[in-house]
């Protein structure tokens, strides 16, 4: 015997406080993944940085060369901090920074310098072009991590 649907039904019950708790998940937004901007024609460098970083929940867009990263910049969502190499293809990063702090939709970008040059001269034209930190190839995982959480958690 097949038991009838009407009788098998449970009484209705008051699943409010359910609901208004998954009404209240439902509304919860996460927050978007910070992004970093990685300007590096290096391709062993490029694969590093970016393992490092994603494997820190950072989503990471490339650009191998001056010309790549502008138009990444007027093109797409502006990135949460910007890792620039000095020596590029087409454009060198001394004057993506100087485009990067002209307009004023970017000029708030952190951006971190990193380059094989240690001298004197090149930090300070660096920082003068608007870096916000330098840090000198071979770059140490750990420090390039700490310089970026810190510089996400300013900004």
């Amino acid at each position: 015997m097949i038991p009838n649907a009407h009788t098998n039904r449970r009484p209705d019950r008051n699943y409010g406080s359910a609901t208004s708790a998954l009404q209240t998940a439902s509304d919860y937004h996460l927050k978007p993944k910070p992004s970093v901007l990685l300007v590096e024609d290096d391709p062993v460098m490029v694969k590093l940085l970016t393992f490092a970083l994603q494997k820190r929940d950072y989503r990471v867009v490339v650009a191998t060369d001056g010309r790549k990263a502008l138009e990444y910049l007027e093109n797409a969502d502006e990135p949460s901090l910007i890792l620039l190499d000095l020596m590029l293809p087409f454009f060198n990063g001394y004057e993506i920074l100087g485009e990067i702090r002209k307009k004023d939709l970017w000029k708030e970008i952190p951006v971190i310098v990193m380059t094989a040059e240690a001298k004197r001269q090149s930090i300070n034209e660096a920082f003068e072009a608007g870096a916000n930190d330098y840090l000198v190839k071979p770059i140490r995982f750990d420090d390039l991590i700490l310089r970026v959480k810190s510089f996400m958690e300013i900004h």
